[in-house]
């Protein structure tokens, strides 16, 4: 395989999992909280999850406009984990799949000519960003905060 190709779909299974981990520690009960009144909901963060990968779908297609991202989500909290797995996984089959031509291939991102694997990895940076924010959500929703690239006040070193 590619060594660009298996970079981008290992870092991506890396960081997925570790998004997964802090999501399934958010109770669902808090899923409308949300910090300040600019900010999201919990529930519009993880939408906002789900929609970045179905935009990474779009990036493979080599049209943004072909990510057929659904117009109604699921509400409950296992509900939209499950939507985001289940597409996570499909794009990372889809990354496995192509060649060349479809990871160089030059799309329209947001206004910007860029290739579709260049794409990929601006989405995976948003993704880690939007988890950092949830994980704040985590702290004010009163639930632990797991590991994310090192130790945590509730999952220190060595647990």
């Amino acid at each position: 395989m590619d060594p660009f190709k298996k970079q981008i779909i290992d870092f991506r299974a890396l960081e997925f999992a570790t998004t997964m981990k802090v999501l399934r520690a958010y109770p669902e009960d808090k899923l409308e909280m949300k910090p300040a009144e600019k900010s999201r909901t919990a529930r519009e963060l993880i939408v906002t999850l789900i929609r970045e990968e179905y935009v990474c779908r779009g990036a493979m297609r080599g049209d943004l406009r072909r990510a057929d991202s659904p117009e109604i989500m699921p509400q409950g909290l296992e509900d939209m984990l499950e939507m985001l797995n289940k597409i996570h996984n499909e794009v990372q089959d889809t990354i496995a799949q192509a060649g060349d031509q479809e990871l160089n291939r030059i799309i329209d991102f947001y206004g910007y000519q860029i290739r579709a694997i260049d794409a990929l990895w601006a989405e995976l940076h948003d993704q880690i960003h939007h988890r950092g924010q949830f994980s704040v959500y985590l702290r004010l929703a009163g639930a632990k905060v797991p590991s994310i690239y090192g130790p945590t006040a509730d999952e220190p070193m060595g647990i």
